[in-house]
């Protein structure tokens, strides 16, 4: 089934003028006629994003109540259709609800609202400005300093969570994990090296042939009697004692 939503019919030829109308009078009479004429667009949008966790229901609402901010910031005289900037905005607000729902940490309340309006200045912004505006403009158009909007910024970036399989920006050698310390096998190996080689030096001559023959050749106890003119017995006491022995220093630490 296609997620394409058509414009409905009946379509008012009046639209622009009445976006106009109410970029003067603010009137919600106004609003209210505008709002339901584009109601497709916040379905549309919150569409897109359906399946991810979230009911079809709950994004439309988000996607609809962003529409009545988009019918509010519009500016007629910036020759942007509203289409064009009702959108990103719908889209931008559906991003925010899906981070709130999927934050590890809960900001308060006040700091989410203001995050929330961080985001509408900053879509605002960029359809005006045709560019990424500048931590002074939004700081401008916010009313508020430009240290503000970065702890803004950094208080966002504190509880978003990524991925260990995620891509730093400037590496292509793997995901975050790659960066991470992890224990080196290599020294345990060193030292389990180190002590067979201590155990072994310690060992009566055929007490080593034993071991070394057993665990190293993987001979046979019958294959290694054979060679020492001994019986299997002898080799088995012989290698009993040694692991033994092995085993009671490795507990000594």
């Amino acid at each position: 089934m296609s997620d394409r939503i058509d414009q409905p019919e009946g379509v008012p030829e009046d639209i622009d003028d009445l976006l106009e109308e109410y970029a003067r009078t603010r009137d919600p009479a106004l609003r209210n006629r505008i709002h339901a004429h584009y109601e497709y667009l916040a379905q549309m949008v919150a569409r897109r994003y359906a399946g991810r966790g979230v009911e079809y229901e709950d994004l439309c609402q988000v996607a609809l109540l962003s529409l009545l901010k988009a019918v509010d910031r519009y500016d007629p005289s910036r020759g942007v259709r509203f289409q064009s900037f009702a959108i990103p905005t719908i889209m931008g607000e559906i991003k925010n609800y899906f981070r709130g729902h999927s934050q590890a940490v809960r900001l308060p309340r006040r700091n989410r609202e203001a995050i929330s309006q961080l985001h509408g200045v900053v879509n605002d912004l960029s359809i005006e400005l045709g560019r990424k505006p500048r931590t002074d403009e939004i700081a401008e158009r916010m009313g508020v300093t430009a240290e503000y909007v970065l702890e803004l910024i950094e208080a966002e970036h504190s509880i978003r969570t990524t991925s260990l399989d995620s891509l730093p920006p400037d590496s292509e050698e793997g995901g975050v994990s790659y960066r991470l310390g992890f224990d080196d096998r290599g020294f345990a190996q060193v030292e389990n090296q180190q002590f067979l080689r201590t155990m072994l030096s310690a060992l009566e001559p055929q007490e080593r042939y034993v071991i070394l023959q057993r665990f190293y050749r993987n001979l046979s106890q019958r294959e290694i009697a054979a060679h020492l003119g001994i019986s299997q017995m002898t080799v088995s006491r012989i290698e009993k004692r040694v692991l033994a022995a092995m085993r009671s220093r490795l507990e000594e630490g």
